[in-house]
């Protein structure tokens, strides 16, 4: 499958080079949405850590232990080198209602992130999260409104034990947004993050000479003979 899309994504640019500035914005746009379904990032560190995680969307995942590490890589369009101290804790909430959690168990994450390069931003969080029914994860807020580290669609893991580790995620979303964009050569925008493409339509758009209404000519009254 990946094989496959990174064929389609070449050929793309080899027809760009050739069929017009709107084609070559529009691999532009695919090429970014492509970067933005994964993230990968190595981690390490002179210190002693141990920790795992595991998450199939922001709803179900569990962690457990604590490291201090170095961490460099990409998630998305984000990458650089990054000073991360997190631990993942799962727990049961002493104030579990079997009527409002379908599940008595949680997770709990703290993550303190300081950026040392590139365009990753600072995280400090420190949430909660039921099984089924996340306690504090708004939807309509974006990354870097919460200052977490992690989006709600996410699938993915990481692991570090004693002085390296990996993260690596899959955007379920952007696995979307990537195949409409495809299908619908870039009409449809699911997660409104197309750059290029909709710049060269406004562009276009503004310089196209305005339409001057043609005057209406006036009739004038014949006169009657008496």
């Amino acid at each position: 499958m990946l094989k496959r899309l990174l064929l389609i994504l070449g050929a793309c640019i080899l027809l760009s080079a050739g069929s017009g500035c709107a084609v070559g914005m529009w691999t532009a746009d695919r090429a970014n949405d492509f970067v933005d379904m994964f993230g990968v990032r190595l981690s390490g560190n002179m210190g002693i850590g141990l920790e795992a995680n595991v998450r199939a969307t922001e709803v179900f995942q569990t962690g457990l232990g604590w490291s201090e590490k170095y961490v460099v890589g990409f998630k998305g369009r984000d990458y650089g080198v990054y000073k991360e101290q997190s631990y993942s804790l799962p727990f049961v909430p002493s104030d579990w209602v079997p009527w409002v959690y379908p599940s008595p168990f949680g997770t709990e994450r703290s993550v303190n992130r300081e950026p040392v390069n590139g365009t990753f931003k600072p995280v400090n969080s420190s949430r909660q999260v039921f099984f089924g029914a996340p306690s504090d994860i708004v939807f309509v807020e974006s990354q870097e409104e919460t200052k977490y580290e992690r989006h709600y669609d996410e699938v993915g893991f990481s692991a570090y034990a004693l002085m390296v580790g990996i993260e690596a995620e899959v955007r379920l979303l952007e696995v979307l947004d990537f195949a409409v964009g495809m299908v619908t050569f870039g009409i449809a925008d699911i997660m409104s993050d197309d750059l290029f493409l909709k710049e060269y339509m406004e562009k276009n758009k503004s310089s196209r000479p305005k339409k001057v209404p043609r005057p209406i000519p006036k009739t004038v009254p014949k006169k009657t003979s008496p």
